[in-house]
């Protein structure tokens, strides 16, 4: 094992576990394990599915419950420390993707499709052409998942770099996953944080190879349904080695991509005899000619074939003949459409249905309604309407069966036909058990959305909206981390089920996923996610007319459509959010409402508006006690009063909030007026004070794991040090902070810091280096289509090339910049490219353009209160009215 995996440990733990069952001969129940050990059970089922590390003395109690040798046990507990003192103590911190569902057991047969793929893998690692593409097609039920991930834990130490897998659920009735989903998953996976994710597709992908390039990775794509779904997760690196599985023969991949198809068919009936021997013993060579028509009976399927092999385990005392012979009273039942194959898959599927007793039945009915990708004990017990016990004992025995089967450390999931099976079977059940079931469910996850928000943001309950109905099934969460994971690692499963609410008659829960979800998703940079929920909620409320429910889906609309740069849509939200608020009373609403407007008007350069709604959303705060919307509201004054140079109210609004968050215990939200306070200061002269907000900032930012920030002030500090004449340190800063950006693949973030390393190039009159970095960041922001900063990259561009004596060439630039200022309505940055543009006429000697530019840039200036208006003037005095130089 790794001493630094945590995903290793886990491993070992539920090894352990699974030991001590078979040496019993009885399964472990969580909850006594939990009991025997002296914490909730919840705790330890955090504890075993890795979003928690379990402190010491819990981790030294486990292993004397399952009584592990003294050797091993000094093994395990090392590695925990060690894992404890790396800080990988939750999933997203690991170095490296290890994301291979577990081997299958007992896995049989397929020698020559297993040796292909070496051969291919082989083939793959001689040559310089574009990655090797197997795909393992064959029909439903025949292997091709056991396959492809048995031959991945066969190889998977020849992928350093580490391995992703997605299940693309191509054949979900529901909802199969969008390439633009499986990308962000795997983006996060590769180390980038959630605010440097691309909203787009394309540029998701884009980044995707970035990342992947010159790693040795091993790419498991499962489950396809067609070409497009998988064209855009291929890494344009022939150091990886992609598996894509699909029931076609994806013909798209083949004529596109030269994929390798390897078509798998029925089990001969040596291996599928070979296979039941393996699960039911000697049985299987005292009765071969029954063992054969078993197989048979099987289709030589190899689900089929576990199935029935458990039932023949259950059933010791009873001959194969006889559960053959049993077997074909099932093959005229349900599910039997689409000809022998699902005929026979039906009737194994029928005949270990049959066996279970009534709870276990209707466990697996229930669970075919369930709408995500995979599910976890709490969620079972909740649409079960069970407790943990009870519903640990029906997991159980659906595992046993192979009804359904573990997708992770404490998920389950079911093959996608038993999934439609158990559907199939549901609709006999009354609409209103059904209904119930998943009412209870979405309540569930409602509530334990709420539970996981109040550890993770405590100072945010307030602005959350309260639980009415709470769940039967309650989460523990033991700090904030283990309650980030669990946020991030059911965050698929709670989309899906605001998506399944909305459309199928729980508008409510959809709203209130999407108020309790938001500041979450914004944090993490989710706003694509955060878009579709939103979306969803806003529809929902609308069906439901619930006004102060759409009132509170715009808002979270329009504050996601501001993160994605649109921002008259997002206006356009705020502003119908905030009439819907002051006319149902809805100050909460009003708050959030006016604050997001001064946000809008803040980033456009309008600083008298953006500070009239900043102070009509913090007189809101403190009349509904809202300290954090208080904090917020201070933090956009002191900002805008910085804007307008009222260097000495922007301090003292500033300090009020940095006091506010830190009176709260709101660390994310320090960071924010802790670098406000390191830019006035900075503006001000006062460098050492700038330089030590930063640093606490920076602070901030490594324990939090923001690493956006941490690059962000990285950059503010560099540009600090070429201030103060410390040139060589301001570069070693900067060279980090664009370390960080190309390490996370953020090429906004590496934009805009070599924009910084250019700037101080410049400075040192060095403006060879100065221009070659001011191009490089043109080349991305034009790539990744963000105006602002293109918009910065041509005014930086123009005042080099001014600098360097290249006045004709500066001009070019500042007249994009201009243009693009006016294209965005951005009216500061316009008036300070016509600024530019009238030096640049000036130095070429053109005095009445130049006073014509200053003109136009003092009257927009002067419109905003923007300070720079001053300097202008005295510009054009010194021009005076006749022009004379």
């Amino acid at each position: 094992m790794h001493e630094d995996s945590r995903a290793d440990l886990i491993a070992e733990v539920q090894r352990l576990i699974l030991a001590k069952e078979r040496k019993t001969g009885k399964p472990i129940k969580r909850a006594t394990l939990a009991r025997s050990i002296g914490v909730s059970t919840s705790s330890i089922y955090a504890y075993l599915n890795g979003t928690t590390l379990p402190p010491t003395d819990t981790f030294d109690r486990l292993l004397d419950a399952l009584v592990v040798p003294a050797a091993e046990r000094r093994r395990l507990s090392t590695a925990r420390d060690n894992l404890e003192a790396q800080g990988i103590a939750s999933p997203e911190a690991g170095r490296r993707p290890q994301e291979l569902p577990p081997d299958v057991f007992g896995f049989t047969g397929r020698a020559d499709e297993l040796a292909e793929l070496d051969q291919l893998l082989a083939e793959s690692g001689e040559q310089s052409t574009p990655v090797m593409i197997s795909a393992v097609s064959g029909t439903a039920g025949v292997g091709k998942t056991a396959l492809a991930i048995h031959w991945a834990h066969r190889v998977r130490d020849r992928f350093p770099d580490g391995h992703l897998y997605v299940n693309l659920r191509g054949y979900d009735p529901d909802r199969p996953l969008q390439p633009a989903e499986v990308l962000e998953a795997f983006l996060r996976s590769l180390g980038v944080p959630g605010p440097n994710i691309p909203a787009e597709l394309a540029d998701r992908a884009a980044r995707y190879r970035t990342l992947v390039h010159g790693k040795r990775m091993l790419i498991v794509l499962d489950n396809a349904y067609a070409a497009d779904e998988v064209r855009e997760l291929f890494p344009g690196a022939p150091s990886c080695f992609v598996v894509v599985t699909s029931r076609n023969g994806s013909p798209g991949l083949v004529a596109r991509h030269d994929a390798r198809v390897i078509n798998l068919d029925l089990l001969p009936l040596g291996d599928a005899i070979a296979l039941l021997r393996t699960l039911i013993g000697d049985r299987a060579d005292t009765e071969p000619e029954a063992a054969a028509e078993l197989a048979e009976r099987c289709a030589r399927l190899p689900l089929a074939l576990r199935i029935a092999a458990e039932l023949a385990v259950s059933r010791p005392t009873m001959t194969l003949t006889d559960l053959t012979a049993e077997l074909d009273q099932y093959r005229l039942g349900s599910f039997s459409a689409g000809g022998d194959q699902r005929t026979a898959i039906g009737a194994v599927f029928s005949w270990s249905y049959k066996q279970l007793c009534a709870d276990k039945a209707r466990a697996f009915r229930l669970l075919g309604l369930h709408p995500g990708q995979d599910i976890d004990i709490f969620a079972v017990a909740a649409l079960v309407n069970t407790d943990l016990d009870t519903a640990e004992g029906l997991l159980d025995a659906l595992l046993r069966g192979h009804l359904v089967h573990q997708a992770g450390p404490g998920r389950f999931a079911m093959h996608d036909l038993l999934r439609a099976y158990a559907a199939e079977q549901a609709d006999a059940d009354a609409e209103a058990v059904k209904h119930a079931a998943l009412t209870n469910l979405f309540d569930h996850y409602a509530c334990a959305a709420s539970q996981a928000m109040d550890v993770a943001y405590p100072h945010e309950q307030n602005r959350r909206p309260p639980i009415t109905v709470p769940s039967a099934v309650t989460h523990e969460f033991a700090d904030q981390r283990a309650a980030m994971a669990w946020l991030d690692g059911e965050l698929p499963n709670l989309l899906t089920s605001a998506e399944h609410a909305a459309d199928r008659g729980w508008p409510s829960h959809t709203s209130h996923l999407s108020q309790t979800l938001a500041r979450h998703l914004r944090n993490r940079g989710r706003y694509a996610s955060a878009h579709a929920l939103h979306t969803l909620a806003l529809r929902a409320a609308r069906v439901a007319r619930n006004r102060r429910s759409e009132c509170h889906a715009l808002i979270n609309l329009g504050i996601t459509c501001r993160a994605l740069g649109r921002h008259d849509e997002a206006l356009d939200h705020l502003m119908r959010a905030l009439g819907i608020a002051r006319d149902t009373d809805d100050l909460v609403g009003q708050g959030y409402a006016l604050g997001g407007i001064g946000d809008i008007h803040q980033h456009a350069g309008r600083a008298a508006d953006a500070r009239d709604h900043y102070q009509l959303a913090l007189d809101v705060a403190r009349r509904i006690g809202d300290p954090s919307g208080e904090g917020e509201a201070l933090c956009g004054l002191g900002i805008t009063r910085r804007i307008e140079g009222d260097h000495n109210h922007a301090l003292d609004h500033l300090q009020q909030s940095l006091g506010i968050f830190r009176t709260i215990g709101d660390r994310y939200g320090e960071r924010h007026p802790l670098i406000c306070l390191a830019v006035v200061h900075g503006v001000l002269g006062r460098y050492e004070e700038a330089l030590d907000y930063h640093r606490a900032a920076l602070t901030i930012m490594r324990d939090v794991g923001d690493r956006y920030g941490e690059r962000y002030t990285l950059t503010s500090i560099g540009e600090i040090y070429s201030l103060i004449g410390r040139p060589g340190e301001g570069l070693k800063h900067l060279r980090q902070a664009l370390g960080i950006a190309r390490d996370t693949g953020d090429r906004q973030g590496e934009g805009c810091t070599l924009s910084a390393i250019g700037i101080v190039h410049g400075e040192l009159g060095q403006h060879s280096q100065a221009l070659d970095c001011h191009k490089q960041a043109l080349a991305i922001f034009r790539d990744i289509a963000v105006g602002s900063w293109e918009l910065e990259a041509h005014h930086n561009l123009g005042d080099t090339l001014l600098a360097a004596g290249r006045p004709a060439e500066a001009l070019h630039h500042h007249r994009d910049s201009a243009i693009i200022a006016a294209e965005l309505a951005n009216h500061h940055d316009h008036a300070r490219a016509l600024n530019a543009i009238a030096q640049d006429h000036y130095e070429l000697g053109d005095e009445d353009l130049a006073r014509a530019h200053w003109g136009e840039a003092l009257a927009i200036f002067a419109e905003l209160g923007a300070p720079e208006a001053d300097e202008v003037r005295r510009r054009l005095a010194r021009l005076g009215p006749g022009g004379s130089r």
